[in-house]
């Protein structure tokens, strides 16, 4: 069963308020009352060192996070996370 997942991909160069520009929609969208999650990708690949395997950004972890995390908000439900 296909699962359709509006999403809005926020990218860009490091330093121009990505993570500023996320928690500000984050915070209108609690207002409105509309069930969300924020994913920040540069904090999945947070760790030192990083994998001798893995690239200089971490792609690898911040991958295998993104869907342990997706698992754990689609577990939640459409309307709970």
């Amino acid at each position: 069963m296909a699962v359709h997942v509006p999403t809005i991909l926020v990218t860009g160069p490091v330093g121009v308020g990505k993570t500023t520009l996320i928690d500000e929609m984050s915070g209108l969208l609690r207002r409105a009352d509309i069930p969300h999650a924020t994913v920040d990708f540069d904090q999945l690949t947070a760790c030192y060192p990083r994998s001798p395997g893995d690239d200089v950004w971490g792609t690898e972890l911040g991958l295998v996070n993104l869907a342990a995390l997706w698992r754990n908000y689609s577990a939640l439900g459409p309307i709970a996370c």
